[in-house]
């Protein structure tokens, strides 16, 4: 998931289970955002994001990737989750103040269900 752009992509990752060490650590825990396939018709179950990792990528890199292969473009996130995001964002012991308000300050596009 892409959380914010500049000179790099700062994305989190998005996996099908919490990693038991992450379960077993409740400020990391509180910092899993559950992302449903009900409104995320890109996932095939119900996921979470890692809201207490940031991983940067050179942003060059993302756009050679990605318009060599827009088919990775997945979709959204729904309002409410990424209102989650931004919340477990804010808590994670693990980013820096600079972090957390890059991310929860980074503008994003409405949601567009299709309807």
């Amino acid at each position: 998931m892409v959380a914010h752009v500049d000179e790099e992509c700062c994305t989190f990752i998005v996996n099908s289970r919490i990693h038991p060490f992450i379960e077993t650590h409740p400020s990391l825990a509180v910092c899993q955002v559950k992302i449903d396939a009900a409104r995320h018709q890109f996932l095939k179950r119900d996921s979470h994001i890692a809201c207490h990792q940031v991983l940067r990528l050179p942003t060059q890199n993302v756009i050679t990737a990605l318009v060599s292969d827009m088919s990775r473009i997945q979709g959204r996130l729904h309002a409410d989750v990424l209102t989650e995001v931004i919340s477990a964002v804010k808590r994670a012991p693990t980013l820096s103040v600079m972090e957390q308000t890059r991310i929860a300050d980074a503008p994003s596009a409405p949601y567009d269900d299709g309807d």
